[in-house]
């Protein structure tokens, strides 16, 4: 065999084409109305509202995996999809779709980091929050309000839930 012979282009997408599959990403977001977390707690509201999110387990492991890379209240987040795909024992394309959904569904943002070497290129992944769960409501039917991982209230009973006369927390 020719140990010489040049491998074939892994990617064969410009760069062009992938901005603007990211930008594309970015836009699909903007729906859920992605609000960043802040704080102290941001590591673990964010990773509270993955859980209580409907996303799949593999969505959940690659944002396990991403957000142990940056510091509790958020911030510093940049690390690349090859070892994200070490550590979650994933295909880099299984990881760069799962992120690609992460920031498509609001959870996460991406902001492009320019230079010259290897550790300025690639991304910083900022955490949000999505505030709606859809941008139409009336293309799911009423809107679904979470209360606990088991149980889900229609908007409507959810507001009725409110009005009613309920036992406050000192009537037993």
């Amino acid at each position: 065999m020719n140990q010489n012979k040049p491998r074939a282009p892994q990617n064969t997408t410009t760069r062009a084409e992938r901005l603007a599959a990211w930008n594309a990403a970015h836009a699909a977001a903007q729906k859920y109305g992605p609000e960043r977390v802040h704080g102290r707690d941001a590591r673990y509201r964010w990773l509270d509202a993955i859980r209580s999110g409907d996303l799949s387990r593999t969505t959940r492991l690659v944002a396990h995996s991403l957000v142990r890379h940056g510091k509790v209240n958020g911030n510093d987040i940049f690390p690349g999809t090859r070892l994200l795909a070490r550590e979650a024992g994933l295909s880099e394309r299984t990881v760069c779709t799962h992120l690609n959904i992460l920031v498509r569904r609001g959870f996460l943002g991406r902001i492009p980091r320019h230079g010259n070497t290897a550790g300025a290129r690639g991304f910083n992944y900022v955490l949000n929050i999505p505030k709606v769960m859809t941008a139409d409501p009336a293309s799911l039917g009423p809107l679904v309000v979470r209360t606990r991982p088991n149980s889900v209230l229609s908007l409507v009973q959810h507001s009725a839930e409110a009005r009613a006369d309920s036992a406050e927390a000192d009537d037993v």
